[in-house]
């Protein structure tokens, strides 16, 4: 879905009117990618058999 929204920002920012308007919606595309690619990573290292088990230690 944002490949799809990145294409048609980058279609309307090549019109002179709408290019100045579309900068932020631009800046949320890449955003929006940015957490995908780290959500990507996270769900790939939640998966993995790299995770170490967690150990919970009482101060009491």
């Amino acid at each position: 879905m944002t490949n799809e929204i990145d294409h048609e920002v980058k279609k309307a920012t090549s019109h002179p009117v709408y290019g100045r308007f579309l900068a932020p919606l631009r800046l949320m595309v890449v955003w929006v990618k940015a957490v995908n690619t780290e959500l990507r990573e996270i769900r790939a290292y939640m998966n993995s058999d790299e995770r170490q088990p967690v150990t919970i230690e009482n101060d009491s």
